[in-house]
């Protein structure tokens, strides 16, 4: 659907897009990647973790964009996770007031019922990004047109800059 999952997948090329753009100032690797599967058992994120050319040992930390297409419909963003970082007061205060981003819930576990569960659990700390099921869920309905893509452009806006700074960060 437009907002389960098409949202979550334009964010992301978006963010990698404007990443690309900033990549002298990133401070570490960044790996955008799309995951497969998630609704019949994570399967392809789990398979990342389990089985990636990039050891786990080496992720410092994982987004999760499900569902950012009713920023305005759920009243803000979702923030499942981000207390598990230092600097999460300073991503959903100070950095997200700049954006003029509303951050609806932060909290310090990671979501397992989404792509964050197998980072989580091999102890990678992981932040589901999510607007809420407001749309149409799991619905024939779930169409474009419903999309509010002011927010979802304000969501990748903050989400690139919070990579960027989380890049140059020495501990998460």
């Amino acid at each position: 659907g437009a907002d389960d999952n098409a949202s979550g997948i334009a964010s992301i090329i978006e963010i990698g897009r404007n990443l690309a753009g900033r990549r002298d100032a990133l401070g570490r690797s960044i790996i955008i990647v799309a995951f497969d599967g998630e609704e019949s058992g994570l399967i392809g994120s789990t398979h990342f973790v389990e089985d990636s050319t990039v050891s786990p040992e080496r992720i410092k930390l994982m987004f999760s964009l499900d569902m950012l297409g009713m920023y305005g419909a759920h009243g803000g963003v979702d923030l499942l996770g981000v207390k598990q970082l230092i600097d999460h007061e300073r991503l959903t205060g100070e950095l997200a007031a700049e954006h003029g981003l509303l951050v609806k819930k932060a909290n310090p576990r990671v979501d397992l019922l989404t792509d964050t569960a197998p980072f989580g659990n091999v102890g990678i700390p992981a932040v589901h990004v999510f607007t809420g099921t407001e749309s149409p869920y799991h619905k024939p309905e779930d169409d474009a047109e419903l999309l509010d893509y002011e927010g979802m452009a304000l969501i990748a806006d903050y989400l690139s800059d919070a990579v960027l700074q989380l890049s140059a960060a020495e501990k998460l």
